[in-house]
C-alpha cells in the first residue's frame, strides 16, 4: 500500500499446472512460485559468463580448454581459430594429441597432467595444413565443469623468437669458432679476477687445459709478481674510464716459461651498465 492505494507491480513467475478431482469435479491446480531472485542470478551469471567470454574471445593469444582425462578439446578462442587453421566445429572433434607433431608419451600435448601451474617453453604442434611450429604453453589448476576436469592452456606461437635464438646461436657459433681458430690469445676475466674463457692458442702456448684454468686466478696464476701491480692498476682504470686499454706485460706458462704479450683488454659492461667481465686480445 502506497498511501491507501494498492500498488501493482509487475513480477517474473513459475507457474505449474495440474489436474485433479475436487468434490467430484475435475479441477486444475495452480502453483505460482515468484522466481525473481532466481532470475536475478541467472542475469548475473550470465553477464558474468557473458564478460569473460568476451574476454575468452579477444585474448590475443590462442587458449584451448581440454578434457583432463580423455584430453577432448573442449573450447577454443578465435586466436587458436585463427593460428591453427581449424573452424570451431573441427576443434570439437579434436583431442590435444591432434595438434602434437612429436611423439606423445602418456601425456597431453598441451601439459597439464597430474600437475596444477606449469609451463612448459617448447612444445612442438602443427596446424591443419600440417605446418610445424613451436609453442610455449602455459596450463592453470584443473577445475570441474558440466562433471569434467578441464585444463585451460594459454599458448604462444614463439617461432620468431625461436628463429632470433637460432639466429644468435650462429653468430655465436661463428665468433667461437673465429677465437678459437685465431693464432692470437684471447681471454675474459671475471669482475673478481677469475678465469673465464681463454682460446685454444693461448692455452697452448700456457701449456694448460681449459679445466686446469677455469675459474683459477688472473693475476696470481699467470702474472709475474713484479709485474702485477701495472697490470692490476690497468683493470682498475678499465673499469673507471671504459675506455679501451694497450699495455706490454709477461704472462707465466705452466712451465714457468715467460711469454711477453702485447694485450688490447677492454671492459664490457652488462645493460643496466654494471660490469660484465673485461676482455682481452694478446699477440705474443
Amino acid at each position: 500500500l502506497a498511501h491507501g492505494v494498492r500498488r501493482r507491480e509487475r513480477l517474473p513467475v513459475e507457474v505449474t499446472v495440474g489436474p485433479f478431482v475436487w468434490k467430484g469435479k475435475q479441477v486444475l491446480m495452480v502453483i505460482v512460485r515468484d522466481i525473481t531472485e532466481r532470475q536475478r542470478i541467472e542475469t548475473a551469471l550470465w553477464e558474468s559468463e557473458s564478460k569473460y567470454r568476451q574476454l575468452f574471445e579477444a585474448a590475443s593469444n590462442p587458449i584451448v580448454v581440454f578434457d583432463a582425462n580423455s584430453q577432448q578439446i573442449f573450447d577454443v578462442n578465435r586466436a587458436a581459430i585463427d593460428l591453427y587453421g581449424y573452424t570451431e566445429e573441427e576443434w570439437l572433434q579434436l583431442t590435444t594429441e591432434d595438434v602434437s607433431a612429436e611423439p606423445i608419451k602418456k601425456r597431453s600435448a598441451f601439459g597439464g597432467g597430474n600437475r596444477k601451474v606449469q609451463v612448459i617453453p617448447l612444445r612442438w604442434h602443427k596446424k591443419k595444413d600440417g605446418t610445424v611450429f613451436p609453442v610455449e604453453i602455459s596450463t592453470g589448476n584443473t577445475y570441474l565443469f558440466q562433471g569434467r576436469s578441464l585444463i585451460c592452456a594459454t599458448l604462444r606461437d614463439i617461432t620468431e623468437r625461436k628463429a632470433a635464438e637460432e639466429a644468435l646461436r650462429k653468430e655465436r657459433d661463428f665468433v667461437n669458432t673465429l677465437v678459437q681458430a685465431s693464432p692470437a690469445f684471447f681471454f675474459a676475466i671475471s669482475p673478481d679476477g677469475k678465469i673465464r674463457m681463454m682460446n685454444k692458442a693461448m692455452l697452448v702456448a700456457l701449456e694448460y687445459t681449459l679445466e686446469e684454468i677455469l675459474n683459477a686466478d688472473f693475476l696470481t696464476t699467470f702474472v709475474p709478481k713484479s709485474e702485477r701491480p701495472i697490470v692490476s692498476a690497468e683493470f682498475e682504470n678499465l673499469t673507471k674510464t671504459m675506455q679501451p686499454s694497450l699495455l706490454e706485460y709477461h704472462i707465466v706458462s705452466k712451465s714457468a716459461k715467460l711469454l711477453l704479450g702485447e694485450w688490447h683488454s677492454r671492459a664490457i659492461v652488462k645493460a643496466n651498465g654494471t660490469l660484465d667481465y673485461f676482455f682481452g686480445v694478446g699477440i705474443d
